[in-house]
């Protein structure tokens, strides 16, 4: 079946993104659509990303404008989120959506953490606001569990993995949108070009992050509490390739949901970021103070982690304390093998870095938007 999305203006370059007061067309710039200066504050992305996403991983959406005579359940109006404060969403679009022609597709697949999720919450209640009923918003977050569905109540949600989605897209060069939109938290490296048969490293780790974060803090304070801080690199500006092929573990310190008592289901978030598909693609290991089972999450995906060399029992844990003392616990252990220990648990390890690297490089996630538009229809 179908994907049809509806858009209020589609142009010969494709659609202009909902709820843009205004937009553009330069083809030198971008060869699509896009919101101009005065939709830079918008509540709406200036560009319709989630869309360009699907069509490379070769999705088929159809795409409907203009009077709307489409009844059922299958027609969306894609609702990109951003971080501004003007929308404009003609009133005869609004009288379709209550009018059950159509649904609007609440998309908030690039936030993270309660505060961020709030702001779909607020979104969704200024549509019931308008007399939207709330089964004809859909909200999809970027939280593989979907454990925000009780606070996003009473519309019904999703989760897609779409660091995943967008990675892969990134690492084999489709960065245009990032390029001139977006900007991700760290930087893309040139991890595609490692080496990792020449891979030989000095230092015990590196862990680097852009932002200050509770788990960030947690893991340097436990590094010197175990006599770890100087055994690697702990940076806070420019990352740098030099730091990840020089060290025997990079450490991430992604979003990670602690025990909010705003909303204690955040625990159970999952989501991933640009940083660990990278180093899947790396192939060299790391370890994840961020989601609790996260590498769980990485071997359903089907890639292999780094068992053979480090006990990945602190993924299971939510408690940040317990967490980290078993990774420093374990960071010390590793310190204490003999160069031959680690040379042949890196052997073992080196066998996988090319399936993981071809695996994630060429894998099609078109699959990952049927599945979610599957789910939408008949759940």
């Amino acid at each position: 079946m179908n994907i049809n999305f509806y858009y209020d203006t589609i142009t010969p370059s494709g659609p202009v993104p909902n709820g843009v007061a205004n937009y553009c067309i330069d083809e030198e710039y971008w060869p699509h659509p896009f919101g101009d200066s005065t939709a830079q504050d918008g509540l709406v992305e200036v560009i319709s990303s989630f869309y360009y996403s699907m069509l490379k991983n070769d999705c088929e959406v159809t795409l409907f404008t203009g009077v709307c005579n489409y009844l059922g359940e299958h027609l969306f109006y894609p609702f990109e989120v951003s971080y501004g404060m003007n929308v404009c969403v003609p009133q005869t679009t609004l009288d379709y959506i209550r009018s059950g022609k159509m649904k609007i597709l609440i998309l908030g697949q690039t936030l993270q953490g309660y505060t961020d999720i709030m702001r779909l919450k607020n979104i969704s209640e200024m549509f019931m606001r308008m007399n939207i009923p709330s089964k004809s918003i859909i909200i999809v977050t970027g939280d593989v569990n979907n454990s925000y569905q009780e606070l996003l109540q009473p519309c019904k949600t999703y989760g897609i993995d779409w660091w995943q989605i967008e990675a892969r897209l990134m690492l084999n060069e489709n960065t245009e949108k990032y390029n001139k939109f977006f900007a991700p938290i760290n930087p893309l490296l040139p991890v595609k070009e490692v080496d990792m048969d020449a891979f030989d490293p000095k230092l015990l780790f590196h862990t680097h992050s852009a932002y200050d974060s509770n788990n960030r803090s947690a893991l340097i304070e436990s590094l010197k509490t175990n006599n770890l801080y100087d055994k690697g690199t702990i940076t806070s500006t420019d990352d740098n390739i030099d730091y990840h092929t020089n060290s025997l573990f990079t450490i991430l310190t992604p979003f990670a949901p602690s025990k909010n008592e705003k909303y204690m289901s955040e625990v159970n978030a999952l989501f991933t970021d640009l940083d660990v598909w990278q180093l899947i693609v790396m192939g060299k290991p790391f370890i994840v103070l961020g989601c609790q089972q996260t590498v769980k999450y990485l071997n359903t995906q089907g890639y292999f982690t780094f068992y053979d060399l480090i006990n990945e029992k602190y993924d299971s844990y939510i408690d940040l304390d317990i967490k980290t003392d078993l990774i420093c616990k374990e960071l010390s252990r590793v310190n204490s093998n003999t160069p031959e220990d680690t040379k042949t648990a890196l052997t073992a390890i080196k066998k996988f870095a090319e399936i993981n690297k071809a695996k994630f490089l060429g894998r099609s996630h078109m699959p990952k938007f049927l599945n979610l538009f599957d789910e939408i229809r008949y759940r």
